[in-house]
């Protein structure tokens, strides 16, 4: 069957919200309304609400300026009994609103959240949409990818893709075995990408002003960028432009291809 728990509540003070999960995933959305809520989504192996209650303990520490929410599984109930039972936690809070959020097997998907953001998963993949402030997301196993992202990023996977489309201000992108992929609207503050065994695309104004160090096995920069240093084949460095701030990139054994967005 399918069910779910909700539970509402005011959040027009609230200005902090943690949500840990044991497993399943994790959606956190933005809102300008006055009211929030909490939603807990099941299936599976679940024969109604009541059933809910008792296979999963639940905490929700609401006060007017910060909401604490654990899901954990019941110490009643033998672990391999969850194998069969889907879990997703759907959290409405203030758009400007710290989210603190982790689960340990599931994907997490944050929108239109501007403000102090700490993600983590163990296995699962992370969405950022519409977000901005100083975000940092870390998955063991998954990608991340992201949209319209303004702020300070630091983005880590051990070992899946990074992929972020249109984004402005520092970031520092690391996978252990992915490819990365990044296309940002503007180059005003420091850019690192880093990956052990994939290969990194970066789109970029053809126009930038940026102190390049790009290496990999090969390093292909589009002839639309002025370049004003040294260029071989594993190893582009120099100044894009009249130089600026960092475009640090370096893959172990992929390519890195610079190229325009214009």
């Amino acid at each position: 069957g399918s069910y779910a728990l909700t539970k509402k509540f005011d959040i027009s003070n609230l200005d902090k919200a943690d949500l840990r999960m044991d497993f399943g995933h994790i959606t956190v959305i933005g809102t300008n309304d006055s009211e929030g809520s909490i939603t807990i989504e099941a299936s599976g192996d679940i024969d109604s609400e009541d059933d809910i209650r008792q296979k999963l303990e639940t905490m929700f520490n609401i006060s007017s300026n910060a909401a604490l929410i654990k899901v954990d599984q019941s110490s009643k109930i033998a672990r391999d009994d969850y194998n069969s039972i889907q879990l997703e936690a759907i959290l409405t809070v203030p758009m400007n609103c710290t989210v603190i959020t982790g689960t340990d097997g599931g994907h997490i998907r944050i929108e239109n959240i501007n403000g102090v953001q700490d993600i983590a998963t163990t296995a699962g993949h992370i969405t950022l949409t519409n977000t901005s402030g100083s975000i940092v997301a870390k998955t063991e196993g998954g990608n991340i990818a992201g949209k319209n992202l303004s702020g300070d990023l630091q983005l880590t996977t051990s070992g899946g893709h990074i992929n972020i489309n249109s984004f402005k201000g520092p970031l520092h992108a690391q996978t252990g075995g992915g490819n990365v992929q990044l296309k940002f609207a503007d180059f005003s503050s420091p850019i690192s990408a880093r990956t052990s065994a994939g290969n990194i695309i970066i789109y970029a104004p053809s126009a930038i002003h940026a102190d390049l160090k790009a290496a990999g096995s090969s390093v292909v920069l589009d002839k639309s960028f002025k370049l004003s240093g040294d260029k071989e084949k594993s190893l582009v460095k120099g100044k894009l432009g009249k130089g600026g701030k960092t475009l640090d990139i370096s893959t172990g054994q992929g390519n890195v291809h610079i190229r325009s967005n214009d």
